[in-house]
């Protein structure tokens, strides 16, 4: 049910109404759960008091929840005006989203002042906007009259700026840290050194040098090492300055330069290389093809010296110069004539190695011939040119080319064999080594075996009498390790465990108790009572008791009952100065060296002496710190000094202090001296600075403990010297 309120109802309620009356008009919600007013003009709600609307009031039964609507979609409010100090809203204060083509605006207008006073006290808006968008949108300006903008958020957050326009502060130091700037849509200008930290790790890699970089881009004083240089696509030579001057020794060369490395035009004077450690061999390719004309050498005082030919090429004409013979002990020296020659004419020399010209001549041989011992036979001789040749004589069968068969030596000729020729032969020579017995007519060549061997009288008589020299019936075998009989030996000659007491110690060397090598537990296979080891590396090992700590020198020891037991020896004395055993304690042992004394006995002390001049400067370090309470003492006030060559304790010298100063023209003839030297007992004494001759002065007054006043006649002509000493 909907109560109407027309324009012209009015209600009045004074103090005269009974209290039913009152009762009946505070209830009068109840006509109705809205009020409506059909009205096109403004509905003016006045009261003395507080309006309280109150939606589904608890004390009428409601439950205290409900809403206040202003307008609704098909008829909305153009405006709510609030006249109030204060609009105060208990809870969220919740906007619905803009209409699509509404045109309303939210303003929020603050104004800090009172009275045309700033108001001191703190003011904070704050919009907390719930959800997981929880983006600020403005579209305006955001203007901050003074104050600070402070945006403390806990997770991330995007500050979008325009493409366009300035970001910029106020006069200061503002940092931007943990933020990415992206190049492509900002521009950084007006980058100084100043602007970056020194510290900072800018890496090459980073920065854009598509346009290059120019000699003004770098100090002049800048030193780039060469290694931090990427140059691996190579330097070209539009890199380099065609005038820079690039020392062959800032190369690193180390990987060799190859053909590919030089172009083929390249024009390197021969001057250019440095070439004092020489060329060899492996410098030098073997195929390499190196024309005459490139190489000019001016061999001077030194030999020319090869191991094959020497060979002068004159067109399709050579000069060969063979090596000399082998046997050669003395340098062949030619000296060429110096002309040509006539033709057909012959290089002769007269033995001292002068070479001449001469006519060829003519010569009587006719025929040469070839002359053999008898078991060649020669072949044709030559009469105009060939070459001469000889065969093997035809020898009758079984005869061999030896020497004589007895006597001196003498050529060898063809003959049969003799006994005397062959050497002797084995069986194995014979290939006869798997043939017993040949010529067993001889036991000598009767190869003998473990199996097959002869056996002399004389050893068969020692074995016939060992039954007799025995003395003692032999044990029998089948009591080998079995009760009352005999224990046997191991492969190793020892008696197992097995055979042996079980409350004897068994030692089996030495055991790391920090890695349990070898490895022990308690209960372990192959482990007897009374087995033990040293421990030879401290540690702590659980073998099966709990944790037990060993030291080196410790015993651990198989137990009857299968447990290893610790027995502690950290307690023992292993060695006194290096010795071990009954060791006895000298209070001089032995000293050698700077330092002697015989040997000590028993508890005896022996006094030891050091040698004459033993003590040096070498044998001091330079760092000892010797203590003045090991010197000898000597009187109060005495001084160590050396008398006669020994040092001794003497009175010391008198002390004398002295102050000086210059006496100038200047001065006048009066000076006052402050020498600060704390007495009246002092001496004074003018000289001249230039001459040394002494100067007489009228007076010298002492007028405190450190002040003397000189006077003299004239004033000095020259700069004097005064010079007081103290007593």
């Amino acid at each position: 049910m909907a109560t109407t309120l027309t324009q012209n109802l009015k209600l009045r309620v004074d103090s005269n109404l009974t209290a039913n009356a009152k009762y009946n008009l505070q209830r009068i919600d109840l006509l109705g759960a809205t009020f409506l007013v059909d009205s096109t003009n403004t509905l003016n709600i006045r009261s003395q008091s507080d309006i309280l609307i109150d939606p589904n009031s608890p004390d009428l039964g409601g439950s205290g929840q409900g809403s206040v609507t202003i307008g609704d979609p098909d008829r909305k409010v153009s405006s709510l005006t609030v006249h109030a100090d204060e609009l105060l809203l208990d809870g969220a204060f919740n906007l619905l989203d803009q209409a699509t083509t509404g045109t309303g605006k939210l303003g929020l207008l603050y104004n800090s002042t009172t009275n045309g006073a700033v108001d001191p006290s703190d003011h904070t808006l704050t919009l907390d906007v719930e959800g997981a968008d929880r983006s600020l949108v403005l579209g305006g300006d955001l203007q901050l009259l003074g104050g600070n903008l402070v945006l403390n958020v806990s997770g991330p957050s995007n500050l979008l700026l325009p493409t366009s326009g300035t970001l910029s502060t106020v006069d200061g130091v503002e940092t931007l840290t943990n933020k990415t700037i992206d190049a492509e849509q900002n521009t950084l200008s007006n980058i100084s050194n100043a602007e970056v930290k020194a510290g900072a790790g800018i890496e090459y890699s980073k920065l854009d040098l598509t346009g290059g970089i120019v000699d003004a881009d770098v100090s002049a004083s800048a030193a780039i090492s060469y290694s931090k240089l990427d140059l691996a696509s190579s330097v070209k030579d539009s890199d380099i300055d065609p005038s820079a001057p690039i020392t062959y020794g800032n190369l690193d060369l180390s990987d060799s330069i190859t053909n590919a490395d030089v172009s083929p035009t390249a024009a390197i004077a021969y001057s250019k290389l440095e070439l004092t450690d020489g060329i060899i061999n492996t410098d030098i390719s073997s195929t390499a093809a190196i024309a005459g004309t490139k190489v000019v050498p001016q061999f001077g005082a030194q030999n020319i010296r090869t191991s094959t030919v020497l060979e002068f090429d004159n067109g399709t004409h050579l000069t060969t110069l063979a090596p000399a013979s082998s046997g050669q002990t003395q340098s062949i020296i030619l000296r060429l004539p110096s002309d040509n020659g006539a033709a057909n004419a012959i290089l002769s020399t007269d033995g001292a190695g002068n070479l001449s010209w001469s006519s060829a001549g003519s010569g009587s041989v006719t025929e040469v011939g070839l002359s053999t011992p008898s078991e060649f036979i020669p072949g044709p001789s030559v009469t105009t040119s060939g070459t001469l040749s000889f065969t093997k004589a035809n020898q009758a069968s079984n005869q061999v080319y030896a020497g004589p068969a007895t006597g001196a030596a003498a050529q060898p000729t063809f003959r049969a064999l003799v006994l005397a020729d062959l050497p002797t032969l084995f069986p194995a020579d014979v290939q006869l080594g798997d043939v017993p017995n040949v010529d067993a007519t001889n036991p000598a060549n009767i190869v003998q075996t473990s199996s097959f061997r002869f056996v002399t009288d004389t050893e068969k008589s020692t074995w016939n009498g060992k039954q007799d020299a025995l003395g003692f019936t032999p044990e029998n075998a089948a009591n080998r390790g079995i009760a009352n009989g005999y224990a046997p030996l191991n492969a190793s000659a020892k008696i197992d465990n097995t055979y042996l007491d079980t409350n004897i110690m068994n030692y089996h060397g030495t055991w790391d108790a920090d890695t349990n090598t070898p490895p022990l537990a308690d209960g372990m296979v192959g482990a007897d009572p009374g087995d033990i080891y040293v421990v030879s590396v401290a540690g702590t090992q659980d073998l099966g008791s709990g944790p037990i700590e060993f030291n080196i020198g410790d015993w651990v020891i198989y137990n009857q009952s299968n447990v290893w037991e610790h027995v502690d020896n950290t307690s023992a004395v292993t060695s006194v100065n290096g010795a071990q055993g009954a060791v006895t304690v000298n209070a001089i042992n032995e000293l050698t060296g700077d330092v002697t004394a015989g040997p000590a006995s028993g508890s005896e002390s022996k006094a030891a002496t050091i040698a004459a001049g033993a003590i040096t400067d070498s044998k001091i370090s330079a760092s000892a710190a010797i203590a003045v309470s090991k010197l000898a003492a000597g009187t109060n006030g005495y001084v160590l000094q050396t008398v006669a060559g020994v040092p001794q304790w003497t009175t010391p010298p008198a002390s004398v202090s002295s102050y000086k100063t210059t006496w100038l023209a200047a001065d006048g003839a009066l000076k006052l001296v402050n020498h600060g030297l704390g007495t009246r007992d002092v001496i004074v004494q003018v000289f001249d600075n230039i001459t040394g001759e002494t100067i007489e002065i009228d007076s010298a007054v002492r007028s405190g403990l450190s002040l003397v006043t000189l006077t003299a006649s004239q004033a000095p002509a020259t700069a004097w010297r005064v010079l007081i000493l103290a007593l």
